[in-house]
């Protein structure tokens, strides 16, 4: 599934055998976790979030009572969320990245939203895409770790990088980071940073909400 990786939970210790552990604090808290990261981070449909869910669960061992429990609650989670949506009658800051990603894909780089879970997985992501982008100069993209940062409030960090091999590509991945800014402030996001090509540019902290069932007002 896109954008997300399964994580163990800690539910025994090492060695020992996992069958149906019982539920502890971590356990819980880990799940909620990930409850919060498929709903609100707006990239799962429900039924991909509830295999996600149900693959956790079976692979600890937890009983089947459990499984049910917290896909029931992860339902109701997406049930309420959608009511939430519905009260989003301006543009959102993830409406505005939306449309500066679009911009971006329009000036011939490849701008990804979620893609894949890690940096590695982003970068396997974006090349496949750029496969069938004709004269792209470069990428700016945000994966799935990202996305939980952002959605705990730290902000959300894009990474960036030109095509352009042989002694030229590090000038020219620093003028993607640059029109990459320009663009995301352009479109009335805040943007940090220092202009080097060790950092990642980050949008500054905002709360997180992407659509899943309803339009960006026009």
């Amino acid at each position: 599934m896109t954008g997300h990786k399964q994580q163990p939970l800690k539910s025994v210790p090492d060695g020992e055998p996992n069958q149906h552990p019982e539920m502890t604090d971590e356990s819980s808290s880990y799940l909620e976790e990930q409850i919060r990261s498929l709903v609100v981070g707006g990239y799962t449909d429900p039924d991909d979030a509830k295999m996600h869910l149900e693959d956790i669960i079976e692979d600890e061992g937890l009983p089947p009572s459990e499984a049910d429990r917290w896909t029931s609650r992860l339902a109701k989670a997406f049930t309420e969320h959608a009511l939430l949506e519905r009260t989003w009658t301006e543009p959102t800051s993830n409406d505005l990245l939306e449309e500066a990603f679009a911009d971006l894909r329009s000036r011939g780089i490849v701008a990804l939203e979620n893609a894949g879970y890690t940096m590695s997985d982003g970068w396997s992501d974006v090349h496949e895409e750029a496969s069938s982008v004709s004269n792209a100069k470069g990428a700016v993209f945000f994966h799935g770790q990202d996305v939980e940062g952002a959605i705990e409030g730290h902000g959300l960090h894009l990474a960036f990088g030109s095509f352009e091999q042989g002694e030229t590509h590090e000038a020219q991945s620093l003028e993607i980071a640059k029109e990459a800014c320009a663009v995301l402030q352009e479109h009335g996001l805040e943007v940090e940073w220092d202009g080097t090509i060790k950092s990642r540019p980050k949008i500054t902290p905002f709360q997180w909400r992407k659509r899943r069932s309803t339009s960006a007002p026009s």
